[in-house]
C-alpha cells in the first residue's frame, strides 16, 4: 500500500505503480487515463460485506448509546444518498470529501454510491462473514478458528428492528 485512494490513483494514472485496489469513483479516473480494469468485485455475484465498523470490545469510549447512535446515523446517511433529489448534493460531497477534481467524477461517485448501497440493511450478514472467514485463512489459517458469533455484535441492529426504528425508516426509502 503505498498511500490513501488518491494518492493511488495518481500513482497508476502517471505509472509510477501497475495495480492497485480502487473503488469505482477512482477506478473511472483511473480508466479514462488509460488504466484497465483486471476485475470488478460487484459483477462477481459473491456475497461479501467489506464495510464494517470496528471497535475493541472492552473499549469504555464506545458502548452500546454510541453505536446505536452511529448506525442510526449511517442510515439516515443512507436515507439520503438514495434520495433522488438529492444526487447533486450528494456528488458535490463525494468530489469534496474524496478530492475528485472534475463535476462528472463526483457524479460518478454518487452514482457508484447508489449502486453499492441499495438499500438501508446494515445488520450483518454471517454467510458474507463466513465467505471473508474462509478468504482470509488462505492467507492465515488461524482465521478459520475465529468464532464469529464471539466477535460480531448483532445486538444494535437487533434492536432497532424490535424498537421500530428499520420499519420507520424503509417507509421513507425512495422508490
Amino acid at each position: 500500500m503505498i498511500g490513501d485512494t488518491g494518492t493511488q490513483t495518481q500513482a497508476i494514472v502517471s505509472g509510477n505503480i501497475d495495480a492497485a485496489v480502487l473503488p469505482y469513483s477512482y477506478g473511472d479516473i483511473a480508466k479514462r487515463a488509460g488504466a484497465r480494469s483486471l476485475a470488478d468485485a460487484g459483477a462477481l455475484k459473491l456475497v461479501y460485506q467489506a464495510t464494517v465498523m470496528c471497535s475493541l470490545k472492552d473499549s469504555p469510549t464506545v458502548n452500546t448509546e454510541t453505536m446505536t447512535a452511529l448506525v442510526k446515523g449511517l442510515i439516515e446517511s443512507l436515507l439520503y444518498i438514495l434520495e433522488p433529489g438529492n444526487k447533486r448534493d450528494v456528488a458535490a460531497i463525494l468530489k469534496r470529501n474524496l478530492r475528485l477534481s472534475k463535476d462528472e467524477d463526483g457524479e460518478a461517485a454518487a452514482r457508484v454510491a447508489q449502486l453499492q448501497m441499495p438499500n438501508i440493511e446494515v445488520g450483518l450478514n454471517l454467510d458474507a462473514w463466513k465467505t471473508v472467514r474462509r478468504l482470509v485463512a488462505r492467507i492465515n489459517p488461524k482465521v478459520q478458528e475465529a468464532d464469529l458469533d464471539q466477535v460480531m455484535i448483532t445486538s444494535i441492529t437487533q434492536n432497532l428492528e424490535t424498537s421500530g426504528f428499520m420499519a420507520e425508516m424503509r417507509k421513507r426509502l425512495p422508490r
